[in-house]
């Protein structure tokens, strides 16, 4: 089962749906959110264990507010992220040997990487970047699933986007299954009320 999730889908890009959803704040405006532009080609470990998974992925959250409300809007985000599930931590080690003593470890070392480059700025445009986490890093549970916030985007006027391409992705100590769903969210904040909004993508394997 390890040898068919490290052999297979050399470089090819997987284009997952796009997904769209929209509702009314308490206060009356109409706010969309959009799912784009997901691709995630996975890549044989370059390590070659049987216990680690790499990605990259592209994907772009955006967010619309229109409408008439009764109460200014004073704050407001979008943001795009990932949520993992391993389905047996490995990562205090594995024997290979008879079926009956395989050695499974169940404890919670298993680790996932995110890197998001550029991780320096340039010039004029070091205020822009400022927000950009370049290495994102959680715990991967066993049987569980771990949810990251990847960027969140302050929205300045009526509209708002984050754009993320080609973001590496990296799982060590899992073995068995792999799943990977992303998800778009979006917040929007009056004087009278909070909002919040999310949208998920198709499950896959990583």
């Amino acid at each position: 089962m390890v040898v068919i999730m490290v052999g297979t889908a050399s470089g090819r890009a997987d284009v997952l749906a796009d997904k769209y959803g929209a509702f009314d704040t308490d206060d009356g405006w109409q706010v969309s959110l959009y799912k784009t532009n997901e691709e995630l080609k996975r890549w044989p470990n370059m390590a070659a264990t049987a216990f680690s998974r790499e990605a990259f992925l592209s994907m772009k959250a955006m967010a619309r507010i229109g409408g008439t409300g009764s109460a200014p809007v004073i704050a407001g985000t979008v943001s795009a992220g990932i949520q993992i599930g391993c389905q047996i931590d490995v990562s205090s080690g594995m024997t290979v040997g008879a079926a009956a003593n395989l050695g499974l470890s169940l404890g919670v070392n298993g680790g996932i990487t995110i890197s998001y480059p550029p991780a320096g700025t340039l010039g004029a445009n070091a205020g822009a970047n400022a927000g950009v986490v370049p290495n994102l890093q959680a715990t991967l549970r066993p049987g569980g699933i771990t949810s990251l916030t990847l960027d969140a985007k302050p929205l300045a006027s009526s509209y708002g986007s984050t754009h993320l391409r080609e973001l590496y992705v990296k799982t060590d100590g899992c073995g068995g299954y792999v799943s990977i769903r992303t998800f778009a969210a979006v917040q929007v904040a009056t004087p009278n009320a909070n909002d919040s909004y999310s949208i998920y993508g198709d499950p896959t394997w990583l």
